[in-house]
């Protein structure tokens, strides 16, 4: 049996930029304030806050209902 050779992957055709060191300052600064962090707070924050509403409704319409 004649195996042949695998051929050698090809290079990519894609040309791209060297990935930067460091980020931007101004980048750094907006990526503050629209950070993932601080929206999966604020969702975690506004579900409470919506739990809180719940129960104080619900805490309500019992002492007017008894």
């Amino acid at each position: 049996m004649d195996f042949a050779k695998p051929a050698a992957p090809r290079a990519s055709r894609i040309r791209r930029d060297p990935v930067p060191a460091e980020k931007p300052a101004s980048l750094e600064k907006a990526l503050w304030r629209s950070s993932r962090e601080w929206e999966i707070g604020l969702a975690i924050i506004g579900m409470i806050l919506f739990a809180l509403a719940i129960d104080a409704a619900w805490v309500g319409i019992s002492a007017v209902m008894s």
